[in-house]
């Protein structure tokens, strides 16, 4: 029940950072950032071919990212998208069984480019990111491969948990 609390009380304060009538109101990750995976304390990084991995952090271009605050509501969560640049985005392609993390041209109405958000711990700013199309959270087990969600893997510790640590 804590954490409920806690997951709510984060998401009202991501929610109240997107104003009706502001330009675009920043909230936590809304700086390019590292988009880093706890458990393997490493980065998601373009790759070819559209694609993603999980690779060491080393703040080159192809490993900044940006949490968007889309201002919007589904239920009692925020609505965000991950963008790569001005014109992409993370999307999940795949089923909802097991979906891997690519990257698109942004599409506010493509389902598998949103996101929900929520506190991962106790600490602010860890993360948990759950697909909006399927509801299951994005998670990394190993260095050089995408990051993913999955209908049959267990609760994923760790490996569910991510961070957007602010640039420079």
């Amino acid at each position: 029940m804590k954490n409920v609390f806690k997951s709510l009380a984060l998401v009202a304060g991501l929610a109240a950072m997107a104003l009706p009538g502001t330009a675009h109101a920043a909230g936590p990750g809304e700086s390019w950032s590292l988009f880093r995976n706890a458990g393997l304390n490493a980065c998601v990084d373009a790759a070819p071919m559209n694609s993603t991995v999980v690779t060491d952090c080393d703040g080159s271009r192809s490993q900044r990212w940006l949490l968007e605050n889309l201002g919007e509501r589904t239920g009692e969560f925020a609505v965000f998208r991950i963008r790569k640049n001005d014109w992409e985005c993370a999307e999940l392609a795949g089923d909802w069984g097991h979906a891997r993390l690519r990257i698109s041209p942004c599409d506010l109405h493509a389902p598998n480019q949103l996101f929900q958000v929520t506190q991962a711990d106790g600490a602010f700013g860890n993360l948990h990111l759950h697909s909006q199309e399927h509801k299951q959270l994005l998670k990394a087990y190993q260095r050089g491969t995408a990051p993913f969600t999955s209908a049959t893997l267990e609760w994923p510790g760790d490996a569910a948990v991510w961070t957007f640590r602010p640039l420079g």
